[in-house]
């Protein structure tokens, strides 16, 4: 009994378009599906559970390049390389959260002066007074940011999309396993100064 699925049945069981289907097989995330005698794509289990592998990357805001670099680490065996790279990979993401946390608490702020300033007589003017200017965002508590990063699992709070997924980070902070692997030595500094090589 043939269990391979058309692309539509694939797409739909996963909650996803014909286009993102074939859109991942032109990247190379999933591998070429075999064509039926009619020339249908037809995937089989181990294509949906590589998809499945993508579905769970693309919800923790991986990008497709990044999941690219865990895809090879994963179709190799490796399962342990796999969640060495996933894990400096959330490191970042985590970083990242922290980032627009705080940016979006601060434009909350800017927006909470305007709301009230509306409520209020706009003061005199020769220039419309109707939208109040957006004040300037309240600096930066830089005590509160260095504790974020001397807490992450990378220390360094630097996008890795910045750069190629396979390279170290943008920062430099990610040292090479000496294989001239990078991004899987992590290069912490401690309170002290102290530096710290984390495998």
């Amino acid at each position: 009994m043939d269990d391979r699925l058309r692309i539509g049945e694939l797409s739909a069981r996963h909650g996803l378009s014909t286009a993102t289907l074939r859109y991942y097989e032109s990247l190379g995330l999933l591998g070429e599906a075999e064509r039926s005698p009619s020339g249908y794509r037809l995937f089989n289990s181990d294509d949906e559970e590589r998809l499945r592998f993508i579905l769970r990357a693309k919800a923790l805001d991986l990008s497709l390049d990044e999941i690219r670099s865990l895809l090879d680490a994963w179709h190799q065996g490796s399962c342990q390389d796999t969640r060495t790279r996933l894990r400096h990979l959330v490191a970042h993401k985590i970083q990242e959260a922290h980032t627009r946390a705080t940016e979006a608490e601060a434009f909350a702020a800017q927006l909470t002066h305007v709301y009230t300033s509306l409520g209020q007589d706009p003061a005199p003017s020769q220039s419309c007074g109707c939208i109040p200017e957006l004040p300037a965002a309240a600096s930066v508590d830089l005590d509160a940011e260095l504790a974020l990063i001397e807490n992450s699992v990378c220390g360094c709070g630097a996008r890795l999309d910045e750069v190629d997924a396979t390279q170290a980070c943008a920062c430099g902070c990610c040292a090479s396993d000496g294989n001239g692997s990078a991004g899987t030595t992590v290069l912490l500094k401690t309170s002290t100064g102290e530096e710290v090589k984390i495998p």
